[in-house]
């Protein structure tokens, strides 16, 4: 599978980063679909280098990387490609390079124009720089740029040495000395690369002549090793790409010398920018990248209304709204505090129209209650819009309890600015304050997720939480101040929602702590399909979020495989024929080889070729037995699967004797 020069450094159809939200049309590029959930995923199969932009709202990119296994001519004695997977941070707009198939090592020797030996597989990788033109990225090359590789196999030597597997990541095996049915000394396969450095060539045969050895992967990285001799008759494999490449196997002089050496496999990789990489060998045949990502629009606390216009080629929306958490109480040396309670998370589906202008309020988190000492006050109440807004902690009484804390604000969503709201995710409760005893503790602030009330204080005459929902409004209730203790708690404030809750009263005689605020209730639109309501995982105090996630575009049609089909033959002679075959790819790039031998398990094949659009296939081969029958097929595969056209005959030519003339 490796790719020519030329096809290496070539750019394939550059993918269009999607348009901003109140850009106008976008649709997805031809590598790109919809995937599960509100993902978006890109494949890319053609060898070489494709240009990936990072769209509009995404921050974060999951890639996987296939290596292609190295090629075998005779066994398919082949090494692995490597397969890795991590994340990474993007920017909007930022260019990605994605490489597939590229630096395989090429395999040495043939006999009769054929190939004896399988050249490497080619690495795959997502880098920062193109192998074309100056690295605008400071301190990197186009090789040290790369994110994420995986290495690619060794490919197979003449008469069946096997290629060495890539490394996940890294040491990659050696490539399979000679392994000959003659008497002799066998070449030596080549050695695969480590995280440190490329492997090394393995020896020719050592007879008279002495066979040619195959060559180092390259020093820079990247590139593996080319078996032995472009003109030996028993070639070695070539070595793998990879981080390092693999070596190439060692060669034999003559076809009557022992069989050449496997190439060695490349090794794999993931910068210190990738998070969460795994490794694994690939079963293969394809070499592949993909990058999957959402667009992710993200609404934080501002004080204002914020809106948000449906793009084009957008039909439904994934929402997730966050109301505020409440704030905690303030407790004195030994005396707790009651904790803020957390906000509601909503989360959604939503049908829209493209155009459609949704406004958006994010609520602010309640504020902790005041310090203990004389004068404390309460927490103030998170500030919310249109009314969604947090009550205010009660203040405690006396110099030793603590003030409540303050409700959480409201988040909600509207299509249009005076509708009935989509989704309304309700502020948690403010905690009571501690009151003046030890022991005697604030009540929790109740969570807008559960069922939420306000916790009570502790301790005599402590405070009774609020309830949530009780509110004669949308904004929270306040907790109340000062009890009539001599030193009690303040309680907490009740935090916002479709109805405020209430909040939390102040301790009484008996300096006990002030009671929780209770919860704002939430609302939930009969338009989102398949509401969840939890808990906001951001806890106590934390303002609120609104997420939109979406996919843009018009769904492109899905892979298929490939269809194969085997043709009758041309200019059959005594050793050589040319093979014909059809190959229909479907629109994605499809990879291609016959396969020949005397049975219907062939035992040999060509080298693999790619295209992405129907051709006719016609291919030459030769050093086949006189007078004998061979069976021959074309195989076809792409990332949906493999097609193998029908098995035919021929039947190749006597030899004519010389005739002499007298």
């Amino acid at each position: 599978m490796r790719p020519s020069s030329r096809m290496m450094i070539a750019a394939a159809v550059a993918v269009v980063g999607l348009l901003a939200p109140a850009a106008g049309h976008a649709s997805f590029p031809p590598e790109c679909l919809p995937a599960a959930g509100d993902r978006v995923k890109c494949v890319f199969t053609q060898w070489g280098e494709s240009q990936f932009v990072v769209p509009h709202d995404v921050d974060s990119i999951t890639a996987k990387v296939v290596g292609a296994p190295g090629e075998g001519v005779f066994f398919n004695r082949v090494g692995l490609g490597a397969r890795a997977i991590g994340d990474f941070a993007v920017s909007p707009g930022q260019k990605l390079y994605v490489e597939v198939n590229v630096g395989g090592g090429a395999a040495g020797g043939q006999q009769s124009g054929q190939p004896m030996a399988g050249p490497g597989g080619g690495e795959s990788d997502v880098r920062l720089c193109s192998t074309v033109g100056p690295c605008t990225v400071t301190g990197l090359s186009t090789l040290t740029s790369r994110l994420l590789v995986a290495g690619g196999g060794g490919g197979e030597a003449a008469d069946g040495a096997g290629g060495g597997n890539a490394g996940i990541p890294s040491p990659a095996t050696n490539g399979g000395d000679g392994t000959s049915r003659f008497i002799g000394q066998n070449a030596k396969g080549g050695t695969g690369a480590s995280g440190l450095g490329p492997g090394h060539g393995g020896a020719g045969c050592p007879g008279l002549p002495t066979g040619p050895p195959g060559a180092g992967g390259a020093a820079g990285g990247g590139a593996g090793g080319a078996g032995g001799g472009s003109n030996a008759t028993v070639g070695g494999g070539g070595g793998g790409g990879g981080w390092f490449g693999g070596g190439g196997g060692g060669g034999c002089a003559t076809r009557l010398d022992p069989s050449g050496g496997g190439g060695g496999g490349g090794t794999s990789h993931a910068a210190s920018a990738v998070s969460g990489a795994t490794f694994s060998k690939d079963p293969g045949p394809q070499p592949y990248v993909t990058l999957t990502y959402a667009i992710i629009k993200t609404f934080s606390y501002t004080g204002k209304i914020q809106t948000f216009t449906v793009p084009n080629g957008v039909t439904n929306l994934q929402l997730t709204a966050r109301g505020a958490g409440g704030g905690s109480g303030i407790g004195s040396s030994g005396v707790a505090a009651g904790t803020g309670g957390p906000g509601a998370q909503i989360t959604g589906t939503v049908a829209v129209t493209p155009g459609t202008v949704l406004h958006l309020g994010v609520g602010q988190g309640g504020g902790t209650g005041g310090a203990t000492g004389c004068g404390s006050q309460g927490g103030s109440g998170g500030h919310g819009l249109s009314g969604y807004g947090g009550g205010s902690g009660g203040a405690a009484s006396l110099c030793i309890a603590g003030g409540g804390g303050g409700g959480g604000a409201a988040s909600f969503v509207r299509i249009g600015s005076n509708a009935e709201a989509l989704v309304t995710a309700a502020g948690g409760g403010g905690g009571g304050g501690g009151g003046g005893i030890v022991g005697y503790s604030g009540g929790s602030g109740g969570s807008a997720g559960k069922a939420g009330g306000g916790g009570d204080g502790s301790g005599a005459g402590h405070g009774s939480g609020g309830k949530q929902g009780e509110s004669s409004s949308a904004l929270g209730g306040s907790g109340t101040g000062a009890g009539s203790g001599t030193s009690a708690g303040g309680g907490g404030g009740g935090g916002a929602g479709a109805r405020g809750g209430t909040g939390g009263t102040a301790g009484g005689a008996g300096a006990g702590g002030g009671g929780g605020g209770g919860a704002g209730s939430n609302h939930v639109s009969g338009s989102l399909t398949d509401p969840v309501v939890s808990a906001s995982p951001s806890g106590a105090g934390a303002d609120g979020l609104i997420v939109i996630a979406y996919t843009q575009g018009l769904p492109g049609r899905s892979v298929a495989r490939p269809s194969a089909t085997t043709e009758s033959t041309s200019a059959v002679g005594s050793h050589c024929a040319t093979l014909h075959g059809l190959v229909k790819p479907d629109g994605a790039p499809t990879s291609f080889y016959f396969q020949y031998g005397h049975t219907k398990r062939y035992g040999r094949r060509t080298n693999t070729s790619q295209s992405k659009r129907a051709r006719s296939v016609a291919l030459r081969i030769c050093g086949l037995a006189a007078n004998t029958t061979y069976h021959y097929r074309l195989v076809a595969y792409n990332i949906d699967g493999t097609s193998h056209g029908l098995d035919r005959a021929i039947r190749t030519r006597r030899v004519r004797p010389p005739r002499f003339t007298g």
